[in-house]
């Protein structure tokens, strides 16, 4: 069976442990957690993946300064749920810009095959970030037909741009010929 995910929704929490109408279409979602964990404690995050996979989640996505981190309680959590046997999955980047996690999230992630035929729902979780809520849903409502290659690309570009223009900055003006 193909993997579908039609449903996607957007959800900004100001902490951690604030509730969510998760709002399923199915049994189980994929979850990207776009969140500052720097103030945030191990205990919290763990009870946050807690209630995530109580909630169905199968799939993790993080964007955070220490996204390794958040999915390392991750996997410790995981490891209290023996019917998830190595099938619940996780990526990480910070690395990447936003907006090409956002478009590896809805885009190239998938459940394990376990669980194809439950998981019908794509969730992105802001934390305490207003701006990058706002982002989500302005991402979320244009619609997207370049590839990640595409998104990379024009980050070379980009700093192609930044390079030339450091360089003529570093230059040091002509002198006249006397």
């Amino acid at each position: 069976m193909a993997f579908d995910t039609p449903a996607i929704r957007a959800v900004s929490l100001a902490r951690l442990d604030e509730s969510i109408d998760l709002d399923l279409v199915a049994r189980h979602f994929l979850v990207l957690l776009i969140v500052d964990d720097r103030d945030i404690a191990d205990e919290e995050l763990r009870r946050f993946a807690r209630r995530m996979i109580d909630s169905g989640a199968v799939f993790l996505c993080v964007w955070a300064p220490d996204s390794v981190r958040v999915l390392q309680l991750f996997l410790e959590v995981t490891a209290e749920y023996p019917e998830t046997d190595n099938r619940f999955l996780m990526c990480a980047g910070r690395e990447q810009r936003f907006e090409q996690m956002l478009w590896y999230f809805l885009y190239a992630t998938r459940p394990a095959p376990d669980f194809e035929t439950t998981c019908r729902s794509r969730i992105v979780v802001t934390v305490a970030a207003p701006h990058l809520a706002a982002e989500v849903h302005r991402y979320l409502s244009e619609p997207h037909t370049e590839t990640l290659d595409e998104l990379y690309y024009q980050d070379m570009l980009a700093e192609d741009e930044d390079w030339k223009r450091q360089a003529k900055e570093d230059d040091p003006p002509d002198r006249p010929s006397a």
